[in-house]
């Protein structure tokens, strides 16, 4: 959501598959009850933006979350220990459970807060942040 101060996921989609043509990426889609579903992306995955202007497949195939090993998280902010702070509907942290194994990289433009105070056990960890003046290690 670059008009929401967001990273633009798709030129990084495009590096990385220049770099590894045989990488699978997934996106996601927002489902009721504060939930993901993720599509793979590829030439038949369809996408539109839905009620909050983010862009997401309507229609594709599914992807297998027990595959994924890196997830990119854009945000708004974060902080030095790996709090982040996103639209505050719990969808990433809710999905971000389920992948223990991923690495989680958050993707910033801004630098960090010292510390996000309001954090909770509920909130995920990053393991790292990228932003355009450090990449940050958690």
């Amino acid at each position: 959501m670059t008009d929401k101060h967001e990273v633009d996921t798709y030129s990084i989609i495009k590096v990385a598959r220049e770099l590894n043509p045989d990488i699978n990426v997934a996106i996601c889609k927002t489902l009721p009850k504060g939930e993901l579903s993720h599509y793979i992306l590829n030439d038949r995955t369809r996408i539109e933006k839905n009620k909050w202007g983010i862009p997401e497949p309507v229609e594709g195939e599914a992807a297998d979350i027990e595959a994924v090993d890196l997830v990119l998280v854009p945000l708004i902010s974060f902080d030095r220990v790996g709090h982040r702070i996103g639209y505050g509907k719990g969808f990433y942290d809710r999905f971000l459970k389920k992948v223990p194994q991923a690495k989680k990289v958050g993707l910033a433009l801004t630098p960090p807060l010292d510390i996000i105070e309001y954090s909770n056990e509920m909130d995920v960890k990053l393991n790292a942040c990228v932003s355009p003046f450090e990449v940050y290690d958690f």
